[in-house]
């Protein structure tokens, strides 16, 4: 990565040592320069057409402001699990799912967007703290395998992130700078999921509301 004058060109090589008794093999092989360009030249192209969109993503301006939330209560499934695990597309529709069915045998109903709550996100081991959730007015539910979540009102800072969930990490990455910035400590974060991604026109409407609960 070579930055002048605000642009990063990006350079890509692969290098190897090819023993000397492997030589003759690829010779008879026909294994030469150009043949060895041919068959690594589609990798290549596809890993830089893939760093250009992840660097155009990121270089999208992301907005942070510093807001004041109300106390909310949520109704939600904890799960100390894995990252890999909560990547996988059905893991926040079953768990909504679940709690949606459960509210719908009750005398309560939803009072926004679902939301997750994340207590950890441990990329070294790469564990995680999650609690898919759903707003919710009535504090005496007792459903089973689900909680009541009480957070109070406080100040935290958001992201509002237009575009597919599985890129939204360009706004988290804003929030951590601009946490830093400021010399915010952050407990909870939350990701509302503000609007329902099977009625936009694409995947680049789809809202995704991101909070850094700031501690005082």
């Amino acid at each position: 990565l070579n930055e002048k004058e605000g642009k990063t060109s990006v350079s890509w090589s692969d290098n190897m040592e090819i023993p000397f008794l492997a030589r003759p093999i690829m010779f008879i092989m026909g294994i030469n320069t150009s043949k060895m360009d041919a068959m690594m030249g589609l990798d290549f192209e596809k890993g830089l057409a893939n760093i250009k969109k992840i660097s155009e993503q990121n270089s999208k301006p992301i907005e942070i402001t510093e807001i004041e939330l109300q106390e909310i209560v949520y109704l939600g499934i904890r799960h100390k699990t894995t990252i890999a695990e909560i990547m996988k597309p059905d893991f926040y529709a079953t768990n909504f799912g679940k709690i949606m069915a459960a509210l719908e045998g009750s005398e309560t109903i939803s009072t926004g967007p679902p939301v997750a709550i994340y207590y950890s996100f441990n990329e070294e081991d790469s564990t995680t703290e999650i609690v898919p959730a759903i707003p919710v007015m009535d504090t005496n539910l007792k459903f089973e395998d689900m909680e009541l979540i009480t957070i109070p009102n406080g100040k935290a800072i958001k992201a509002a992130y237009y575009g597919p969930y599985n890129e939204s990490v360009s706004a988290h990455y804003a929030l951590d700078a601009y946490a830093k910035k400021m010399d915010f400590k952050i407990g909870l974060v939350v990701e509302e999921y503000a609007n329902d991604p099977t009625l936009v026109n694409s995947p680049e409407e789809i809202l995704t509301n991101i909070y850094y609960y700031v501690i005082d």
